[in-house]
């Protein structure tokens, strides 16, 4: 029995397969379990685009402040 982890780093299409190497038949069972974050940006207090060039946040502290970089769906 053996167990596999990946962190997805990046927005993409990905597939999961097994392969059996061996000349004789195997009955395998996979389980696959998937989570993922999504963060609602629409009433951010602030927002800085980078779509123009760089952008800069001040970022008050001590106070405890939040920070959530996203990226475009479409870099074209």
């Amino acid at each position: 029995r053996g167990e596999v982890n990946y962190t997805v780093e990046e927005d993409d299409n990905y597939y999961i397969g097994a392969v059996n190497v061996n000349s004789r038949t195997v009955k395998a069972t996979m389980t696959v379990d998937i989570s993922s974050m999504v963060y609602n940006t629409s009433k951010a207090e602030t927002r800085c685009s980078t779509k123009n060039g760089l952008c800069s946040l001040r970022l008050l502290f001590p106070k405890t402040r939040y920070a959530v970089l996203t990226t475009p769906k479409d870099m074209t």
